[in-house]
């Protein structure tokens, strides 16, 4: 123990519960530097005034107690320290607390501040200010609410052990006989306790601040000395460095942990955090600072909003972005998403602009220096008849075509009448892109009959294999009606469009459960631009067009170049005679550009033609052959009808969609 100016030690031997303990009681004027209370068990130990830096407990048990005008600087608990009971008099002060281990502080005297890092702990008194950490699991129990209040400027009585005051002998004073008057007893003043000027410990910090580039001193740096907290700048720690980038701060309290900020005009702030300052030491703080930097580009500018999305073509000579937009995208609100080098961009990724006009993009450096980008946004040209576009939903893409509207000859010689442009899906439907929609359409409040399988025995319902490139089979119509509309709906989910779903009962309601609808009330909501199927007059257009006026006989399979029983020309584009369904897009495509029109599965359509209970099925499937009469299902111009609540291993569909 180390101890200032004189120290008063005393020694008790006594028996408790059959153990010999120990009370050791100080009376100290200043110590300066680190006092461990000895003992544990019963031991105790008793302060009576002075001041002391730092005392620290680290046995269990033990009791510390104090009277008289005592001042505590550093007040540490340990973990080992279980159980430890501390009574400060009314008198004491203790600047800092810490407690790592369950204990009980008890008294009156005055706690500045606690640092509580254990659970069980308890105050008799509140601390002034104190932090808990916040992982405990009981927080700290204060059993009063009595503010503590500061020790008085004189010397007051204190409780156990009690020193009795001298008493003071009252004068004896005789009394005159004429007049009588009062007399006061005279007073006798309570002695002052000096108190010792206390005594802080202070290191100096010093180093040198160079240039991150060339290591070179930096001249006229700032430096500042700021508590842990980051935020409560030191007194008096602001300090320039000389023309050779060194500095020195001398006066820095020891004891505690600082941070060191350096700043220079035209650099990046630099800090370095966990610095300790020792009495009587220097600590060295070297600093590389980064000139800030003056680059600035616009390295990416896209609307990922749009299907598919759009990516800008940036242009670094002039500094222009060029972006070419779907025909019919609404540009007065479309929202950018931008990637750039430098500190700050106006206007920022992300908002909305209208883009009716260009727009001008500032890119600021952490130099301050500016760099402008005009971005221009231009409508695509209207597609044209036979035009493919490539749409996704989530990761699935798909292709769809423009087909025309056009008056024909269908393959029972009756007129045949489409009234809109359409677009349709260039092959049927897979089922990798059945069970992506599928799979958030349960999840979005829609019900199926069927889970759809991967082609013709791939599995029902399971998660996509090497096969989900194959058309979806075993759905029935109903279970198709819904998808489309689901369809619609991700799509829009996905996207900045809000196609309306075609699909609606009696009611004008969404169709979205197929067990509350059957086929009467379903109907068509006629000017709706969502996803659907097609009609049979639809279909049997897309399989046979070749161009104005001009069509694929009847009785050809679709794209072919010679009559359905030539195997030659209907192989080429058709599955058919054959064990399984295939992945779509194999063989040859219509002049279209659509694939598997003839064979593979057959696919539903929205008509019913004479048989009102039932629904047009176009283009065969893949176990037809042309060796007997079940090939003439590969004609364009051949109709079937089924019921639609019937799924087949060989029967699935694709869709279309209204032009603008």
């Amino acid at each position: 123990m180390r101890y200032g100016y004189w120290i008063l030690l005393f020694i008790f031997i006594f028996l408790v519960g059959g153990a010999v303990g120990v009370v050791e009681s100080f009376a100290l004027d200043t110590v300066q530097g680190d006092t461990y209370m000895p003992g544990e068990g019963p031991n105790s130990i008793y302060i009576n005034g002075g001041i002391y830096n730092n005392l620290t407990i680290e046995k269990p048990n033990l009791q510390l107690v104090t009277r008289g005008r005592t001042k505590i600087y550093n007040l540490e608990i340990k973990e080992e320290a279980q159980n430890a009971i501390i009574e400060l008099g009314n008198e004491t002060v203790v600047n800092n607390l810490i407690i790592e281990a369950e204990a009980a502080i008890k008294g009156r005297g005055l706690i500045e501040k606690a640092e509580v890092r254990a659970n069980g702990v308890t105050f008799e008194t509140a601390p002034k200010d104190q932090s808990i950490l916040s992982t405990l699991t009981t927080p700290p129990v204060i059993l009063s609410r009595v503010d503590p209040k500061p020790p008085k400027s004189s010397a007051s009585k204190t409780s156990e052990p009690e020193i009795p005051e001298p008493e003071t002998p009252e004068p004896e004073v005789s009394e005159p006989e004429t007049p009588n008057p009062e007399i006061s007893e005279p007073e006798t003043p309570e002695p002052e306790i000096p108190v010792p000027p206390e005594i802080t410990e202070t290191g100096t910090i010093k180093g040198l601040v160079t240039d991150a580039n060339d290591y070179s001193g930096l001249p006229n740096v700032f430096v500042a000395v700021y508590q842990v907290d980051g935020r409560t700048q030191i007194h008096n720690s602001l300090e320039v460095t000389n023309e050779n980038g060194e500095y020195s701060i001398d006066g820095i309290e020891a004891g505690r942990g600082y941070i060191v900020k350096f700043t220079k005009e035209g650099y990046q702030e630099g800090e370095e955090g966990d610095i300790e300052v020792k009495n009587n030491k220097i600590t060295i703080v070297n600093k590389e600072l980064h000139p800030l930097s003056s680059d600035k580009e616009i390295t990416d500018f896209r609307f990922a909003e749009l299907v598919p999305e759009v990516v800008g073509e940036i242009d670094k000579d002039t500094q222009t972005i060029n972006l070419v937009v779907p025909y019919n995208t609404d540009i007065t609100k479309l929202v950018p998403s931008i990637d750039y080098i430098g500190v700050s961009l106006d206007p920022a990724s992300g908002e909305s602009q209208d883009f009716t006009n260009p727009i001008i993009y500032t890119v600021t450096a952490e130099d301050n220096s500016e760099i402008q980008y005009v971005a221009i946004v231009t409508l695509a040209s209207p597609p044209k008849i036979g035009d493919k576009v490539y749409q996704s939903i989530d990761v699935v893409t798909f292709g769809v075509v423009l087909a025309p509207q056009a008056t024909f000859l269908n393959g029972r010689n009756s007129t045949a009448y489409v009234t809109r442009d359409f677009w349709i899906a260039d092959t049927e439907v897979t089922y990798q892109l059945w069970h992506k929609v599928y799979t958030w359409a349960l999840e979005n409040g829609y019900s199926f009959y069927n889970q759809g399988a991967q082609g013709n025995d791939g599995g029902v319902g399971v998660e996509p294999t090497d096969r989900k490139k194959e058309p979806v089979t075993s759905v029935n119509w109903y279970d198709v009606i819904a998808w489309c509309n689901a369809l619609t709906e991700y799509y829009n989910h996905l996207s900045s469009s809000s196609l309306e779903p075609v699909y609606i009962d009696q009611n004008n309601k969404i169709i979205r459960n197929v067990f509350q609808v059957d086929l009467i009330n379903i109907q068509e909501k006629t000017q709706a631009k969502g996803f659907r199927l097609p009609t049979s007059n639809e279909w049997e257009l897309a399989a046979r067009y070749q161009g104005e006026n001009q069509w694929t006989p009847s009785t050809y399979a679709s794209g072919a170049t010679a009559f359905y029983r030539d195997e030659n020309a209907t192989s080429a584009v058709a599955w058919y005679d054959t064990s399984k369904t295939h992945q779509v897009a194999q063989k040859l495509s219509n002049t279209l550009g659509l694939y598997d029109m003839s064979g593979n599965v057959w696919e539903w359509t929205f008509t019913t033609f004479s048989d009102q209970s039932k629904k047009v099925i176009r283009g065969g499937a893949y176990n037809n052959t042309n060796k007997n009469s079940s090939g003439e299902n590969l004609q364009t111009g051949q109709i079937s009808e089924l019921a639609p609540g019937i799924s087949s291993h060989n029967l699935g569909f694709r869709f279309v969609r209204t032009a603008e």
